[in-house]
């Protein structure tokens, strides 16, 4: 009878996370360290663009992985090829069914050589044609355009004498159709990502080195015959993180970037990020800027179809104990801040890694991919860095109108299986097993307007209870009066079971 009282309860729990069709899994693709770099969202799942050692060598191998919509995982195809090559981007062609995949080969000598890769939706390679070019090194962004061919974003140069950036047009054969070399008499310039406007123009943002240690960034614009029509400048600082563009379903696009603003007319220190929406020529429609005396590392974007846009990364802030944390942001369509998640771990196991990249799911909830490190239970020296996935709901809760900004998740990865259950973390229960008073704390202060602490009994009596006041952090339950045995601790709030975790009585 007990036992199916504590199914119950674990049945309810679980069952309510799942209808929020949130996720939080790791996968451990070849027992030795994994990446994610981006993914996309489709109506069955998720293509994630990951990364890890080729099996018996010291070489990269990119695997396309496959997942669906619960996070369970499907397939993976594993690009072993020789020389190595590496998958920076994909693009999907959901209307006739194939992924595009883009790149660099390596071991040519000292060269890198840039690729294109067209794919079977079941990660079968079609074909695979490279582009050799003096001085072209790296296919790092790929978009399809409105008329159905591609375009991607080349960074090339010389070590010690430039760095440039070149965007080439092919179709769906691979065949090139014209090349451009943006011409901004900056020796060197560092290639971002590019954007296709509806009516097949091109917007590419990227940044460039200045005197010392500073760097701005530019944005160009192509027409859809590879022209240049402008080249303009914006902001500057000095900055570590590549810089994002992405079109808006108002017209014209979005740009972010990371930078350090404690030199500039800011006076803040921490890499701060700039948000900026633009008009199809350029001009500034708004300008967000975050002024935290923090570090907000920004690693992916993306507009919603509602036009808001979300920002992903890792950040650190004294406001946050000077923990890094894993970090979500989402601005509205006008520029404002709607809200900040910063997710994190309550167990020195795991480390906070920046999330890499963001995408909308088809049901509005977001997704993001990284790479988590975390042990096998027994082998707590065995670190392990393996590809994260989490899916939250547009809110960037993991549980739906959560009030907190800091979310903390549970990871349990068994030996032989990395797959995760989804759960959000409210508070933490000590000492457990307990011979006298258990201690609850809080990891976020009570925000609920109606919250209860429950104990139960296997037999599902309720033992004891106490309302929670806004700001609670921490009480005390005086578990010593109970009789030996396994108990439920239970906390609600605005009616819902946020969190249910079992007790021992000694």
């Amino acid at each position: 009878m007990k036992y199916s009282i504590l199914f119950s309860f674990l049945f309810l729990w679980f069952n309510y996370t799942a209808a929020q069709t949130v996720i939080n899994r790791s996968y451990d693709l070849s027992g030795g360290p994994d990446n994610a770099f981006n993914l996309i969202a489709d109506t069955n799942g998720f293509y994630i663009n990951a990364g890890r050692l080729c099996e018996g060598t010291s070489d990269f191998c990119s695997v396309l992985f496959r997942a669906n919509t619960d996070g369970d995982s499907l397939w993976q195809v594993v690009y072993d090829y020789e020389p190595e090559i590496a998958i920076f981007d994909y693009a999907h062609d959901k209307v006739n069914n194939y992924l595009y995949a883009c790149g660099a080969y390596f071991g040519f000598g000292t060269d890198r050589i840039p690729f294109i890769m067209k794919l079977r939706e079941n990660g079968d390679t079609v074909w695979l044609k490279t582009y050799t070019a003096t001085y072209w090194d790296t296919a790092q962004d790929i978009k399809l355009t409105p008329d159905g061919d591609l375009v991607i974003g080349i960074q090339g140069g010389s070590f010690n004498q430039f760095a440039n950036w070149t965007v080439l047009k092919a179709d769906t054969s691979g065949t090139l159709l014209w090349q451009t070399t943006i011409d901004d008499d900056v020796d060197y310039t560092y290639g971002g990502q590019l954007a296709t406007l509806e009516n097949g123009d091109i917007m590419l943002t990227y940044y460039y080195d200045l005197d010392g240690f500073d760097r701005a960034y530019a944005v160009s614009k192509l027409d859809a015959q590879g022209n240049t029509q402008w080249i303009k400048n914006y902001d500057i600082g000095t900055n570590r993180f590549g810089t994002l563009i992405s079109t808006h379903p108002d017209g014209g696009v979005v740009t972010c970037w990371s930078k350090d603003t404690f030199s500039l007319e800011y006076q803040v220190s921490g890499s701060n990020f700039f948000v900026r929406r633009l008009d199809d020529e350029g001009e500034s429609v708004w300008k967000y800027i975050q002024f935290h005396d923090s570090r907000r590392e920004t690693y992916g974007m993306t507009v919603a179809n509602n036009g808001d846009i979300v920002l992903c990364g890792l950040t650190r802030s004294s406001e946050l104990g000077g923990e890094y944390y894993s970090w979500l942001a989402r601005i509205s369509p006008d520029g404002e801040l709607l809200w900040e998640r910063f997710y994190s771990y309550p167990a020195t196991t795991f480390s906070a890694n920046p999330f890499k990249d963001v995408t909308e799911t088809p049901d509005g909830g977001l997704a993001m991919c990284g790479l988590i490190r975390d042990t096998i239970p027994g082998q707590p020296q065995a670190l392990n860095d393996n590809v994260w996935l989490v899916k939250v709901g547009a809110d960037g809760c993991l549980t739906p109108n959560c009030q907190d900004s800091i979310i903390y998740l549970t990871h349990t990865r068994e030996a032989g299986n990395a797959l995760t259950q989804a759960k959000e973390v409210f508070f933490r229960a000590f000492p457990n097993p307990a011979s006298g008073p258990l201690q609850v704390q809080f990891y976020n202060p009570v925000r609920y307007r109606s919250a209860h602490l429950r104990v139960f009994n296997m037999q599902g009596q309720q033992l004891w209870q106490a309302p929670l006041q806004k700001g609670t952090q921490e009480l005390e339950i005086p578990a010593g009066q109970w009789a030996s045995g396994l108990y439920l601790l239970q906390y609600e709030a605005d009616g819902r079971v946020l969190q249910v975790e079992k007790v021992v009585r000694e």
